[in-house]
């Protein structure tokens, strides 16, 4: 159909398991011949994650009074949400407890 946008897995999906200090930087990978532009992110936890999406690697952090932070996904999540990455980003992330959050990060790419 003309004008559809779609989007096309990328790359392999990553899991984190993000306790309450940041994640390492993990790398999201491409298929050969895929550029992805975008990560689709999704947080199958019981409580809110930050993310940053990297080109470096830097560390996550959540926005405290008056200053700002990083991406902040909501717990129990029931489908993921799409955040601009570009090709051969990091991401790191970090959670509201020490109880552990699972994060899920799947590189995609839209296509038409």
């Amino acid at each position: 159909m003309a004008g559809t946008n779609a989007i096309r897995i990328a790359g392999p999906t990553v899991m984190l398991a993000v306790l309450d200090t940041s994640h390492d930087p993990v790398k999201l990978e491409s298929y050969m011949g895929s550029s992805p532009n975008y990560v689709a992110l999704l947080n199958l936890s019981d409580f809110p994650v930050a993310v940053k999406v990297s080109k470096t690697g830097e560390p996550a952090a959540f926005p405290s009074d008056g200053s700002p932070g990083d991406f902040v996904l909501p717990a129990y999540m029931q489908s993921p949400i799409m955040v601009n990455a570009q090709v051969e980003s990091f991401i790191t992330a970090i959670g509201l407890t020490a109880d552990g959050v699972l994060l899920i990060a799947t590189p995609v790419e839209y296509i038409s």
